[in-house]
This record gives C-alpha cells, sequence and structure tokens, in this order.
C-alpha cells in the first residue's frame, strides 16, 4: 500500500504505516544506513527558524514522521509528530537539537556522525535534527549548521531535490505499476536462479571482510559549482561523468592512473519494471567496472562513454541484486547465524557513487540559496562519495578510510584544480 495518504484537515500528504519493506529496503534498515544533509548558512539562524524549516521538511515530506518497526521490515507513525490545520508541524522535542555557540567545534565534522539510534528507537520519528549558530564566521564564512539525520528507508537524493524546491517529497506505493512494463517470464526464472548461487558468493565474500566501520570516517570537499560546469563543458561530458573519473583516478587508482577501480554508480532509471524492483526507491544501482589510463583526458572520456552506454534501457544488475537480496533476507529469517555481520557494511566494490539531482532551494528552503550543502551515507565497510550539486557550490562528501586519508584527498584536489576547479576542504 501506499505510504502516503492525503490528510483531511491540511490536504497536505499525511504519513501512513508503510508496506514491509522491499529487499534494498530491508538491507538499508538491517545495516542502520542513514544519510546526512547539512546546510553551512551564512547568516545566523535563530532556534525558532531552525524548527520552522524542520517542519517544512516534514510537511513535505510526510514520511519522516514515521520510525522504523522493531523487526526492520516496514515503518510506523509513532504519533511523536503532528501537522496542524495551518501545517505547522510540532512535536520535535525529542529530535530537535540547538544551540548557540562561540565556535563551531568539531564543526561540519560534528554534522555527520551515524545515529544508530535512527532506527533502534522504534519510539522516535526516524531522523534526527541538529541546529548551531556561532557568534562570528569561521573560516568559511559560515554563521550557521543545519543538518539533518535520516532513515535511508525514509529518504533519498532525489526526495532531498524535491522538498528544497518547496515540492512534496510523494512516492508511489510499493504496488503502484504505474508507468512501469511486465518482465518476461523467462527473464524472470533466470534472474531467480542466478540470484541463488550469487547470495552464497556474496555472503562468503562479506565474511571475510577485516575493515570495520571505525576504520572510516567522513570527509568533505566544495567546489565552485560554476567551474566544474564549465570543466565538464570543456570535455563535453556531464558533470557526474567527470566527477566520478576524478575521484576514481584521484582515490583508487595507482600515482600513474594504473590499476582497476569498481564503482556501484546511483541513478536514476529511465525505465521500471512491473513488480520487480523498489517503487520508493527513486536510483537504481550499477556496478561498472574501469580499467585506469596513464592519460587523464582518455580515461575521462573513457568513464563517460561506459555511463552513456549504461544509461540507456536497463540492465540485468539492479534486478538480479534485489533477487539476491531477497534471498538472503530469507536465510537470515531461517538461519540469521548464517548471515555474516560483516554483510551489513559491505559491497563489492571499491566505492558506492552518488550524484544527487540539482538543487534549486526556493520557497520555504529560499534561506539555503547562499549556503553550502552537503550530503553523506555512512555504509559501513565500503567507501562512499556522495555529490550534491548546489547553486554556489558542488560538493564531495567522502565515507573513507582514515588510513592515508590526507595523501588521498590532496591527491583528488590537484587532479581538480588541473581541472580548473579548484577545492575547499572543509572536514
Amino acid at each position: 500500500m501506499s505510504d502516503v495518504r492525503p490528510d483531511s484537515r491540511t490536504g497536505e500528504p499525511e504519513a501512513a504505516d508503510a508496506a514491509p519493506f522491499s529487499p534494498m529496503r530491508w538491507k538499508f534498515a538491517f545495516s542502520s544506513l542513514t544519510v546526512h544533509f547539512v546546510a553551512a548558512c551564512k547568516r545566523p539562524i535563530s532556534r525558532k527558524d531552525f524548527l520552522t524549516l524542520v517542519g517544512n521538511f516534514v510537511r513535505l515530506a510526510p514520511r519522516l514522521r514515521l520510525s522504523v518497526d522493531t523487526d526492520r521490515n516496514g515503518h510506523r507513525d509513532p504519533g511523536c509528530i503532528s501537522i496542524d490545520p495551518d501545517g505547522m508541524a510540532s512535536g520535535f522535542d525529542q529530535v530537535c537539537q540547538y544551540s548557540e555557540v562561540a565556535e563551531f567545534s568539531p564543526g561540519l565534522a560534528g554534522h555527520l556522525e551515524s545515529m544508530p539510534d535512527v532506527y533502534e528507537n522504534a519510539g522516535l520519528p526516524g531522523f534526527r535534527a541538529r541546529g548551531e549558530t556561532c557568534e562570528k564566521p569561521d573560516s568559511h564564512g559560515t554563521r550557521s549548521l543545519l543538518s539533518m539525520t535520516l532513515a535511508h528507508t525514509l529518504f533519498d537524493g532525489a526526495d532531498l531535490a524535491r522538498t528544497l524546491s518547496g515540492l512534496p517529497a510523494v512516492n508511489p506505493g510499493e504496488d503502484d505499476v504505474t508507468d512501469t512494463q511486465p518482465m518476461s517470464f523467462a527473464r524472470n526464472a533466470a534472474l531467480w536462479l542466478a540470484a541463488v548461487p550469487m547470495a552464497v558468493g556474496y555472503l562468503l565474500i562479506a565474511s571475510r571482510e577485516t575493515r570495520s566501520a571505525g576504520d572510516f570516517r567522513f570527509a568533505a570537499l566544495a567546489i565552485d559549482a560554476n567551474a566544474v560546469k564549465i570543466a565538464a563543458h570543456r570535455h563535453n561530458i556531464g558533470v557526474p561523468a567527470l566527477l566520478l573519473a576524478l575521484v576514481l583516478r584521484g582515490l583508487l587508482l595507482g600515482a600513474n592512473g594504473e590499476g582497476n577501480a569498481k564503482a556501484i554508480y546511483m541513478r536514476i532509471p529511465q525505465q521500471r519494471f512491473r513488480g520487480q524492483e523498489d517503487r520508493f526507491l527513486h536510483a537504481r544501482t550499477e556496478l561498472l567496472k574501469f580499467s585506469g589510463t596513464s592519460d587523464p583526458a582518455s580515461f575521462i572520456s573513457a568513464v563517460a562513454g561506459l555511463l552513456r552506454r549504461r544509461g540507456f534501457g536497463a540492465t540485468a544488475m539492479p534486478f538480479l541484486t534485489s533477487r539476491m537480496l531477497a534471498v538472503i533476507r530469507k536465510l537470515h529469517r531461517i538461519a540469521p547465524w548464517l548471515v555474516p555481520r560483516a554483510f551489513k557494511g559491505y559491497a563489492p566494490a571499491d566505492i558506492i557513487f552518488s550524484y544527487v539531482p540539482p538543487l534549486d532551494p526556493s520557497g520555504p528552503f529560499s534561506e539555503f540559496g547562499d549556503a553550502v550543502m552537503f550530503g553523506g551515507t555512512c555504509t559501513g565497510t565500503t567507501p562512499s562519495c556522495i555529490v550534491m550539486p548546489g547553486p554556489q557550490a558542488t560538493t564531495l562528501t567522502f565515507w573513507i578510510e582514515k588510513e592515508r586519508l590526507d595523501e588521498r584527498l590532496e591527491r583528488l584536489m590537484r587532479l581538480l584544480e588541473h581541472e580548473g576547479m579548484a577545492a575547499t576542504r572543509w572536514s
């Protein structure tokens, strides 16, 4: 069933209990996967204004009122937050924190922290909000840091883009088949047959993971938005392809561009298949493999070419992944000891790369028009990069290993500067 319905009092979408999670959303909940939005604002934001901004988030994305149920297989409404007939939201005492500080300490890093309580406390909504206002600007000219940490089962980058534009973040329900295509019986059967050995292999490989989430931390870079567009235009490619190529070359390949890299690339699909994928999540995952080259321009062109080829039609990987997770989910229900703990944070890639749709804050969020906005995801023992293209700055927020972090980021920043995109490190 749909996870929203019209509110008879306000006409706005109203939160409702959602259907059991799809396999991918179950994996998100099982892994306590959170997403983070942080806005670094140029002027001080009062506590009242901060709560108003949070209230508008909830009004436009009413599923934020839901919590993850105790068995992590769906959402429920704990009844903590209400919206009155005037559209004002209330009930934020337990999920919002605001303070006036002499200086930001530790700054952006303090707003990019994993919060497992978002999933573990079924009595509270699946988000937390934090606001800080400083007496004087910091080194970046920031007077206020406003952030939201959300259960990924409730919210994604496409939701953020709509919400910040003042539009409702309303997704179809799990059983909505509008604008979907049927999948043939033969293809469906073949995918299920392949999913079982794939699930076994996935669990075996995940069990060998030796890293822990404690070996990782968040790091963030900001680049002038116009400089990014100019660089992409010079290469005659899209911004996502350019940034993916530079991230791979700067962080994962050898000093001279040698080696190989695997990336899970998150994209918005052009076509959906009936009953075969998650109707809630906008993004579809693709596992892409890249071979390094000594010439940076050739590598950038090769990455862009692969993204163009994979961007048309539908590939089997998302549907196979969904069935593989369905097999693991059933196995965990029957014999949980067969699913290793490392499965929670493991993905078969060197990095997860996600490009959020361009942000254009307006309406109740026009306050963010000159803000530098960041989005991150704590992805366990798999590095990730979330790109947020805002009006003033395009930001890259990494969940990445602490080992050799400074060396790798400095190398990436040199590559960006060589392309005319001087980057500022925020954390």
